[in-house]
């Protein structure tokens, strides 16, 4: 019997021993930021810089311990995006950032861009909760939005009415609007599309991704505004080799982000992606509008088909909506409006029916052959 409980008293010292040396070289790792990783594996080791741009009721620890494949719910260029529930059951999105080129430079000029991003507060923009970081990792913290994206509800089976539509085309341009007339200083968005348009419940829009983002004064303005910016489809057409391609461009403005944003409104309108093989020969969506149009085609043949048969006043009010859309993707930035412009016809789309009629079609023949 006394072997038995030696043994016994042994065990239990043996284990207690495993135990407090793997948590005393946990907290050595902690709060010396060493760790022993496989090659290729990320390196979530301390010390971590956590800043918080309003008060946040979770720790990094909470955090870290979301970032796990089964709450992967997005990838993009910027990086991949986690559903993180926090212990107290509030949801938010993660995003981890690529490394890239940029992790070269000084980090007190990546902290400072995010500190100016982090304070952007508007109903129809993605609110970054905070940001943080470690040597190798950089992860922003967003209010999570449950709904997906624009580009989902496009593709996807579900009758989309038109006020609905109408309904994110102007959230969308009053958050873009947003960023170039209200910050200071102004800011570029540099990636609308329509998976950078989150919606919620009530089909509210967001917009999302400031990966991207940059400011229009920044000290390495010209360098960086000369640089290819943005999703294939969505970007301005730019001259090279004599060929225009929409695929790149050589002048990012905040025209480019107006040009991205007719994009998305003529998907929105027409429910075709920005480039996609049925769209006739294959044509980019911006040139088959004009194909449509300069054809003796109706306009109304450009409309999605699940808004064909609709009460006139809202094929007028598409009509116009199409013409505003046209407007925004004008070959020359100059001709193009701004955002507040838009928003500002946006919202005469739905004035007093007598007034659709007068300026729904013109519109769209003068944007037509201005482009």
């Amino acid at each position: 019997l006394i072997a038995v409980i030696l043994a016994s008293v042994t065990i239990a010292l043996l284990a207690s021993w495993i135990l407090v040396t793997r948590n005393h070289r946990y907290k050595v790792e902690k709060a010396s930021g060493m760790s022993t990783l496989p090659p290729g594996a990320e390196d979530f080791s301390y010390p971590w810089t956590f800043i918080p741009f309003q008060k946040l009721n979770f720790t990094i620890d909470n955090i870290l311990e979301c970032l796990k494949d089964e709450n992967v719910i997005g990838k993009g260029c910027s990086g991949v995006v986690y559903k993180a529930e926090m212990p107290n059951g509030e949801l938010i999105a993660v995003k981890k950032l690529w490394k890239t080129k940029r992790d070269e430079e000084p980090v007190d000029s990546f902290a400072a861009e995010i500190q100016i991003l982090g304070h952007i507060r508007h109903r129809n923009i993605v609110k970054l909760l905070g940001y943080c970081s470690n040597k190798s990792v950089k992860l922003l913290l967003y209010n999570y939005i449950s709904n997906g994206n624009l580009q989902q509800l496009l593709q996807g089976n579900r009758n989309l009415d038109w006020e609905t539509r109408y309904k994110i085309a102007v959230g969308s341009a009053q958050g873009l609007a947003y960023l170039h007339h209200d910050c200071v200083p102004a800011i570029l968005h540099r990636d609308v599309k329509c998976n950078n348009i989150l919606l919620d419940s009530k089909y509210e829009a967001y917009l999302a991704d400031f990966g991207l983002a940059k400011l229009m004064n920044s000290t390495n303005y010209h360098h960086a505004m000369s640089r290819v910016a943005g999703s294939y489809g969505y970007i301005a057409p730019g001259k090279c080799k004599l060929q225009i391609i929409y695929g790149y461009t050589m002048n990012i403005t905040e025209k480019s982000d107006v040009y991205s944003y007719g994009v998305v409104l003529l998907e929105i309108l027409s429910g075709r992606s920005a480039v996609q093989p049925q769209i006739g020969d294959g044509l980019h969506i911006v040139e088959w509008v004009k194909k449509k149009m300069g054809s003796f085609e109706p306009a109304v043949s450009i409309l999605d088909t699940k808004l064909q048969g609709l009460p006139d006043q809202m094929v007028q009010e598409m009509l116009q909506t199409l013409g505003i859309a046209m407007f925004c993707v004008n070959s020359s930035p100059a001709e193009r409006p701004t955002m507040k412009e838009v928003v500002a016809l946006l919202m005469e789309v739905k004035s007093a029916p007598e007034e659709l009629g007068k300026t729904s079609q013109p519109l769209i023949k003068q944007s037509a052959n201005k482009s």
